[in-house]
Protein backbone atom coordinates (compact mmCIF):
# COMPACT_ATOMS: atom_id res chain seq x y z
CA UNK A 1 0.00 0.00 0.00
CA UNK A 2 1.47 3.34 -1.07
CA UNK A 3 1.56 6.14 1.44
CA UNK A 4 0.75 9.63 0.27
CA UNK A 5 3.15 12.16 1.75
CA UNK A 6 2.22 15.70 2.68
CA UNK A 7 4.60 18.42 3.71
CA UNK A 8 4.21 20.46 6.88
CA UNK A 9 7.06 22.94 6.92
CA UNK A 10 10.15 20.87 6.20
CA UNK A 11 8.80 17.67 7.74
CA UNK A 12 6.96 15.10 5.63
CA UNK A 13 3.92 13.50 7.20
CA UNK A 14 2.08 10.45 5.94
CA UNK A 15 -1.59 10.78 5.06
CA UNK A 16 -2.27 8.62 8.13
CA UNK A 17 -0.81 11.33 10.34
CA UNK A 18 -3.14 13.87 8.79
CA UNK A 19 -6.31 11.79 9.28
CA UNK A 20 -8.66 13.21 11.91
CA UNK A 21 -12.03 12.07 13.16
CA UNK A 22 -14.84 14.04 14.77
CA UNK A 23 -17.64 13.58 17.26
CA UNK A 24 -18.19 10.17 18.79
CA UNK A 25 -15.21 8.72 16.89
CA UNK A 26 -12.80 10.82 18.98
CA UNK A 27 -11.11 9.26 22.01
CA UNK A 28 -11.96 10.73 25.39
CA UNK A 29 -9.05 10.30 27.80
CA UNK A 30 -10.18 9.75 31.39
CA UNK A 31 -9.94 13.17 33.09
CA UNK A 32 -7.97 14.42 30.10
CA UNK A 33 -8.11 15.70 26.54
CA UNK A 34 -10.22 14.57 23.62
CA UNK A 35 -8.10 12.97 20.90
CA UNK A 36 -9.18 13.17 17.27
CA UNK A 37 -6.09 11.79 15.51
CA UNK A 38 -3.26 9.35 16.02
CA UNK A 39 -0.92 12.34 16.19
CA UNK A 40 -3.06 13.59 19.14
CA UNK A 41 -2.62 10.20 20.82
CA UNK A 42 1.14 10.34 20.31
CA UNK A 43 1.27 13.78 21.95
CA UNK A 44 -1.07 12.84 24.81
CA UNK A 45 0.96 9.76 25.70
CA UNK A 46 3.90 12.08 26.35
CA UNK A 47 2.07 14.02 29.07
CA UNK A 48 -0.52 11.54 30.33
CA UNK A 49 -0.48 10.62 34.02
CA UNK A 50 0.23 7.05 35.07
CA UNK A 51 -3.33 6.80 36.37
CA UNK A 52 -4.80 7.94 33.03
CA UNK A 53 -2.61 5.51 31.09
CA UNK A 54 -3.46 2.58 33.34
CA UNK A 55 -7.17 3.41 33.12
CA UNK A 56 -7.05 2.86 29.35
CA UNK A 57 -4.26 0.27 29.01
CA UNK A 58 -4.99 -2.64 31.31
CA UNK A 59 -3.79 -6.23 30.97
CA UNK A 60 -7.26 -7.36 29.88
CA UNK A 61 -8.09 -4.52 27.53
CA UNK A 62 -6.27 -1.71 25.74
CA UNK A 63 -8.58 1.15 24.79
CA UNK A 64 -5.90 2.85 22.66
CA UNK A 65 -5.41 -0.26 20.54
CA UNK A 66 -9.16 -0.77 20.24
CA UNK A 67 -9.53 2.82 19.04
CA UNK A 68 -6.78 2.42 16.45
CA UNK A 69 -8.39 -0.76 15.15
CA UNK A 70 -12.02 0.31 15.33
CA UNK A 71 -11.80 3.93 14.17
CA UNK A 72 -8.72 3.93 11.95
CA UNK A 73 -9.19 0.32 10.76
CA UNK A 74 -5.55 -0.59 11.36
CA UNK A 75 -5.09 -4.04 12.90
CA UNK A 76 -1.29 -3.92 12.58
CA UNK A 77 -1.03 -0.70 14.59
CA UNK A 78 -3.51 -2.03 17.14
CA UNK A 79 -1.33 -5.11 17.63
CA UNK A 80 1.76 -2.92 18.16
CA UNK A 81 -0.13 -0.81 20.70
CA UNK A 82 -1.33 -3.92 22.56
CA UNK A 83 2.23 -5.23 22.77
CA UNK A 84 3.55 -1.92 24.15
CA UNK A 85 3.20 -1.82 27.92
CA UNK A 86 4.28 1.76 28.59
CA UNK A 87 3.42 5.19 27.21
CA UNK A 88 6.96 5.41 25.77
CA UNK A 89 6.50 2.08 24.01
CA UNK A 90 3.22 3.20 22.51
CA UNK A 91 4.74 6.49 21.41
CA UNK A 92 7.52 4.56 19.68
CA UNK A 93 4.97 2.36 17.86
CA UNK A 94 2.98 5.42 16.82
CA UNK A 95 6.09 7.31 15.66
CA UNK A 96 7.04 4.41 13.39
CA UNK A 97 3.49 4.35 12.03
CA UNK A 98 3.16 8.08 11.46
Amino acid sequence: MATVKRTLGSKKLSSRAMHEVTGAACFWVNNGPILCSLRDLHTALGVMTKKQFEHHARAQHNDFASWAEGVFADKALALRLRRAKTPAGMRKALAAYL
